[in-house]
């Protein structure tokens, strides 16, 4: 019977200078699904996120992206299939613009090789609209609070047409106001359809957002909770 995973990750293996890191894993992720990914410091889960990533390359089990194997996989068709991370310290540049930030590594350029920066603009203004932001794409992203430059990274990710989204420790920095705003934004990426694969250690913040649980210990899977 055909699933609807779009990721489903079986028996993953990965151990470094010898040392196992992860001993059969399995990590499964549907559509608009919010999984949190929980265990101690050294259970293994930025060993499974990397690996998902294609910054790691497994030593064993399987990676199905909508149902086909992966048997060459890395960074290149990681971001092909939109899976994207947005890591605890956000790889944004402070000194530019919303905009360039959002469109950082896919700027419109005019025949001259120059930015069109009116296409940019306009561009990250409509990911913004559409997401019903309220965010000026002009101002520079050090003018912002934490709390926004959160919002753009997520902004950012979904211009790239993110189908999944690895948030790490995605509150630790934020007030509970903010963390209420993040979750409102975690609830309408779900509604479009985008997974969310959600680290954390807060109990309560889990509660309030995960679909399913899935817990590491010493680089095994314990079985998955909700």
């Amino acid at each position: 019977m055909e699933n609807n995973y779009i990721v489903n990750m079986t028996g993953i293996e990965k151990g470094f200078s010898g040392v196992p890191v992860l001993k059969k894993v399995d990590l499964k992720l549907r559509r608009g699904e919010i999984l949190a990914l929980m265990g101690e410091n050294g259970a293994g889960k930025s060993t499974l996120v990397n690996v998902l990533m294609g910054v790691h390359q497994k030593n064993g089990g399987t990676i199905e992206i909508d149902g086909k194997v992966m048997d060459d996989y890395n960074i290149q068709i990681a971001r092909k299939n939109g899976i994207t991370i947005i890591p605890q310290e956000l790889a944004l540049v402070p000194a530019i613009s919303v905009a360039e930030n959002i469109m950082l590594g896919a700027r419109s350029t005019s025949k001259s090789g120059a930015i069109d920066w009116k296409t940019m603009y306009d561009k990250a203004q409509e990911v913004i609209d559409d997401l019903e932001f309220d965010i000026d794409p002009r101002a520079r992203l050090d003018s912002l609070p934490i709390s926004y430059r959160q919002i753009v990274s997520i902004i950012k990710v979904v211009a790239e047409n993110a189908r999944v989204i690895i948030m790490d420790e995605p509150t630790s920095s934020l007030s509970r106001e903010e963390v209420i705003r993040l979750q409102k934004i975690i609830f309408r990426l779900k509604e479009r359809g985008v997974a969310i694969i959600y680290i954390s250690h807060l109990m309560d913040e889990i509660f309030e957002v995960a679909d399913t649980i899935t817990i590491l210990r010493d680089g095994m899977l314990l079985v998955p909770l909700l």
